[in-house]
């Protein structure tokens, strides 16, 4: 792909930003302007002055036409503009309230007018190349025509990153995402829309531009929280069902990539609240190793070319057990006798086949090379493995996979082996384009199958320079040096949640901030500094009238 200038000349390595989220109005009115002109002003009189702000999500209240959501983004940016702080300078989150087309429940939603609004009215890759602008930053989107075949997506100015120096900020869409990128198979709601999840497509885009950037800090900006700590509504406990806790094991796999890649820190709005949590293993479901290279490894099978008469071989999958399951053997101190390590699919998410033009299979009791009887040719067979130990400075000397037959067959196909660009190969999923959507390694390594015999094994050719050429890059591990901060601001002006029900969830280094901690009038609204020093990253709240609030507890 080609890539963004990495380090644009006036790009300082100390600088400020500041995020804020939340100043849509009530039902009827469209934003909170007396809340979102104050806090502005705030902003605008920080000193040093803040280089651009990110704001995370419910602009306005949107839900309507698109004419009438314009509208209401109009007024959130005459209020910003009043305020002396430049327009420009501040990069918008889509979320809920952005939706465009309040369709009846059930009837089905576009996802082109969902998101018409949004993209008719902001254009940041412009907007940071205005002289108003922070000409600094330097801004790409998410881009079906330059992801890989099997994305029709572009997510409408929605979803984009944008390069400060050697820092990368990524603006993500975890609201509203097609029900084709569902990790789970979810389906889309009245507006075409499937929430509480970032989808197989965002997570593939976002291991692309962290494998190899190089980037000293990595920024993630969306609106649902990824750990939700009080009620999106006054009726708890149904808060956790509108945050990505909604979808645990996509949010966990999505936090250990960040940890994986040393983020340093996400932002969310959402919950009309301010808190800040340090994320660290302990908040998964488990572990995190961080003296290996790589914790997880993928391997994609692709026919080649399509079309071929030959086949299928089968082979037996992970059917409930990891007896016949395919093994991968690798040598890195040494080419012959035992692998240093070896081992076999030991989960059903950790093989999985893909019919052309189709969807994922993650249940099948076996992997036909390539093509699956009446059901028809096969695109892919992938293959995962987890907990890979592979020493830090190791050379991998040689890789080779075995399948077990489990049918005989006259001819087997030729096919082309991968490695996945990542070395943190997240579980396969449901969502259609899941497996095609991987960033995969230059090098391949051709294989003739040939005549497969029912309970024999079959090894691969050497796959050692796929291999070095993913562990080469990556030396870095699934480190998780300490955890990363979750900063949630919100209730920039909405007026109707001033009750919280607080469900903290692991190590919460702020309390939550509640109307009873002012004596101003109104509900609480509040706005987060950042102030990057180099590698230092220091972070302060503040309250509607400036006051700076005590986050230490």
């Amino acid at each position: 792909l080609p890539s963004v200038a990495s380090e644009p000349a006036r790009a300082s390595e100390s600088y400020r930003f500041v995020v804020v989220a939340d100043s849509r109005e009530g039902r009827g009115g469209t934003v909170n302007s007396a809340a979102l002109g104050d806090v502005f002003s705030e902003i605008a009189a920080l000193d040093p002055a803040p280089g651009f702000v990110f704001f995370s999500g419910d602009l306005a209240w949107g839900y309507d036409t698109p004419a009438r959501v314009e509208a209401g983004f109009e007024d959130w940016r005459a209020t910003i503009e009043a305020s002396g702080y430049p327009i420009e300078k501040v990069y918008p989150v889509f979320g809920g309230h952005e939706r465009v087309g309040d369709t009846p429940a059930g009837t089905g939603g576009d996802l082109g007018m969902t998101w018409s609004a949004f993209e008719g009215y902001f254009d940041p890759v412009a907007q940071s190349a205005t002289p108003r602008g922070e000409s600094a930053m330097s801004c790409r989107y998410y881009d079906a025509a330059a992801n890989p075949p099997g994305d029709s997506t572009d997510f409408a100015h929605t979803v984009y990153y944008c390069d400060f120096g050697r820092d990368r900020f990524f603006v993500l869409n975890n609201d509203c995402i097609p029900a084709a990128h569902s990790t789970a198979g979810r389906v889309g709601d009245a507006w075409g829309c499937v929430g509480h999840e970032l989808g197989c497509g965002q997570l593939n885009w976002i291991r692309r531009h962290l494998e190899g950037s190089g980037k000293r800090h990595n920024f993630f900006f969306q609106h649902e929280p990824a750990f939700g700590t009080g009620a999106h509504q006054p009726s708890c406990p149904n808060t956790l069902e509108r945050v990505m806790d909604n979808q645990k094991a996509q949010r966990n796999d999505y936090v250990r990539l960040l940890g994986h890649h040393n983020a340093t820190a996400i932002f969310s709005g959402h919950e009309h609240q301010y808190t800040r949590r340090y994320i660290e293993s302990g908040l998964l479901d488990r572990g995190l190793n961080s003296d290996r290279v790589t914790a997880s490894l993928a391997v994609l099978i692709e026919a080649a070319p399509l079309g071929q008469a030959a086949g299928p071989a089968t082979a037996h999958s992970f059917d409930g057990s990891p007896r016949h399951a395919p093994v991968l053997k690798l040598w890195w101190t040494k080419k012959r006798g035992k692998p240093d390590w070896k081992g076999a699919i030991r989960a059903g998410r950790d093989d999985a086949e893909t019919l052309v033009d189709q969807g994922v299979y993650l249940d099948s009791s076996d992997l036909e090379l390539m093509r699956d009887g009446d059901r028809g040719e096969q695109r892919w067979i992938a293959l995962r493995w987890t907990n890979v130990p592979i020493p830090k400075k190791a050379k991998i000397k040689k890789a080779r996979i075995s399948f077990t037959a489990k049918t005989s067959s006259a001819d087997g196909p030729t096919v082309r082996i991968r490695a996945e660009a990542a070395a943190f190969a997240l579980p396969f999923s449901h969502c259609a384009g899941d497996i095609g959507l991987r960033p995969t390694t230059r090098r391949a390594k051709v294989w003739r199958v040939g005549p497969w015999q029912a309970g024999k094994t079959y090894l691969t050719p050497n796959l050692a320079k796929v291999f070095k050429q993913l562990v080469g890059r990556h030396r870095s591990g699934e480190r998780f040096p300490g955890g990363f901060q979750e900063i949630k601001t919100g209730s920039c002006g909405a007026p109707w949640n001033s009750g919280f029900c607080s469900q903290f969830m692991g190590n919460v280094l702020a309390r939550v901030i509640t109307e009873g901690d002012y004596t101003g009038e109104g509900v609480p609204y509040h706005y987060a500094v950042v102030d990057v020093n180099g590698e230092r990253v220091d972070y302060s709240a503040y309250s509607w009238d400036g006051t700076l609030l005590d986050t230490t507890r």
